[in-house]
């Protein structure tokens, strides 16, 4: 789900190889501020969503939905302020090209410098929390890589919570 109608870039063979300079160009800007713990930079005007095939065919398969932001969390999925109900087993807060966090601010996450400094999707200061698609992985370069990166770090801490190793003598 995404919170708004996704706008695919037009793409072609001449304009493929020049785009690609710019996008790869935003995704390290992202990563240099993720890094550092800096406030992110915008992404999606550096990389914008291609129109590809497949982009376009998770829309008509009604993959890719637009809904607005969910009002609750309850034990068994979603509640929207139209009182729709979605089931979910899993939430992942995809952060997407803009880092809106205010919602974990009690966490205490944020750098002096105003950011969240980010490793792989891990967040340095709370190794629980897990941030799929903020720095550079807010790309559409990087987006899906990202997806499955954080995924199995999730599943691998839930697999040590379920089993924890014997510590060391």
């Amino acid at each position: 789900m995404t919170r708004r109608t996704v706008l695919f870039a037009e793409e072609d063979g001449a304009t493929v190889s020049a785009s690609l300079e710019s996008r790869l160009a935003a995704v390290n800007r992202q990563d240099e501020a993720a890094s550092a713990g800096r406030v992110l930079p915008s992404i999606s005007s550096g990389t914008g969503l291609p129109g590809t095939a497949k982009n376009l065919a998770a829309v008509e398969r009604g993959v890719l939905i637009a809904r607005p932001m969910f009002d609750s969390i309850e034990p068994d999925g979603v509640r929207f302020a139209d009182g729709t109900f979605e089931p979910a087993d899993v939430i992942i807060w995809a952060t997407g090209f803009r880092s809106e966090l205010a919602h974990l601010e009690p966490l205490n996450l944020r750098e002096q410098s105003g950011g969240i400094r980010v490793e792989n999707g891990r967040v340095a200061r709370n190794g629980r929390v897990f941030l799929a698609g903020y720095g550079p992985q807010a790309s559409t370069i990087g987006a899906n890589r990202a997806g499955r990166l954080v995924a199995m770090q999730v599943l691998d801490a839930l697999r040590r919570l379920e089993h924890p190793q014997p510590e060391a003598d």
